[in-house]
């Protein structure tokens, strides 16, 4: 082989190089992230099944989203942009608590979230904390009233209970409703209620 042609190889040689060297760096997979992982209270209760907890940086940026079962959470929080302070939330209100991101870090955190709660609907202050959410079909209207603690505070529904109406009411835990002498047991989760007191 002559000088010429050796050259030319080893040139081919070295380019094939680094182009490979340059795929595999951009192939390579980003750092591991931290776990996060705990008991999410709200009002101190813990969390239904399904409320989202995010992490965010101290920028703003949003590293993850995970759902409660159980009253816990489970969250990967990939690696912030800027800065290595992590702050949470909970049905999108501000946890107390915070933490310092650590690549492949695994951090046990109970996240403890108290929000100003709506005053409740008249004729259920017995469920308390109890209560989770409430829905009433207003055909009427042909709109969805509610109550809900965790969605704009101080939200009331278009008037108190009613005989007659229709509503859906979700508890965290078993309990039974007095309603002027009837009983009616209530399941934790959704519960189909026909409302018979006439409230005070």
């Amino acid at each position: 082989m002559s000088a010429k042609a050796a050259a030319a190889l080893f040139f081919i040689i070295g380019l094939l190089s680094s182009i490979g060297g340059a795929v595999l760096a951009q192939s390579a997979p980003p750092g591991p992230p931290h776990i996060f992982a705990g008991r999410a209270t709200i009002n101190r209760a813990l969390a239904a099944d399904g409320v989202i907890v995010s992490a965010v940086s101290n920028s703003g940026e949003l590293l993850g989203t995970a759902a409660t079962h159980n009253g816990r959470y489970v969250l990967q929080v990939s690696r912030p942009s800027a800065g290595d302070t992590i702050t949470f939330t909970a049905g999108g209100r501000a946890a107390a608590e915070s933490a310092v991101w650590a690549m492949g870090g695994t951090t046990i955190l109970d996240l403890t979230i108290n929000s100003a709660s709506a005053p409740l609907p008249s004729g259920l202050d017995q469920l308390g904390d109890n209560l989770v959410r409430l829905f009433h079909w207003d055909a009427r209207n042909g709109g969805w009233s509610y109550y809900d603690p965790l969605i704009n505070p101080g939200q009331r529904l278009q008037h108190d209970l009613a005989p007659g109406r229709f509503y859906w009411i979700r508890v965290q835990r078993d309990q039974v409703l007095l309603q002027e002498g009837r009983q009616i047991q209530l399941v934790a989760g959704w519960n189909k209620v026909v409302w018979q007191a006439t409230g005070p």
